[in-house]
Formats: C-alpha cells, sequence, structure tokens
C-alpha cells in the first residue's frame, strides 16, 4: 500500500530534501504514522511525504493528480 502525505509546512516537518536524506519523511506526524504502521505491518507499505511548506489550497488541488 502506498500512503501519500499532503499539505503545508506541518506535514513537511523538516524533511530532508537530498536524495540521499536520513529523513525524507520528515520529522513530524508523517513519520510518526509511518513509524508506527511500520511496527504493526513491516514492509506492507511505502510512505510518501508531499507537504511544503507555504503550500495553499489551490497549490494542493493544483499538485494532487501529480503526486497520486
Amino acid at each position: 500500500m502506498r500512503i501519500l502525505f499532503n499539505g503545508d509546512s506541518i506535514t513537511d516537518a523538516g524533511k530532508d530534501y537530498d536524495s540521499a536524506g536520513i529523513s525524507p519523511l520528515g520529522q513530524g506526524y508523517a513519520f510518526l504514522i509511518a513509524a508506527q504502521l511500520g511496527v504493526e505491518f513491516p514492509q506492507k507499505h511505502q510512505f510518501f511525504n508531499q507537504g511544503h511548506g507555504g503550500s495553499r489550497v489551490e497549490n494542493l488541488i493544483k499538485q494532487i493528480d501529480q503526486d497520486t
């Protein structure tokens, strides 16, 4: 199952934009949810964090087709 987190700076939560980064999910709720599901269902999920600081609803609507 693929799970996409999409939103603003709260979703972004300091994620590392470097492809070799340690924290591609950030340090917020996306990371916590992924960690919990990873414990409960190992190797059953892929997680993606597309949150970007400063995003607004109109940005998310334009981006949703590309992200999903």
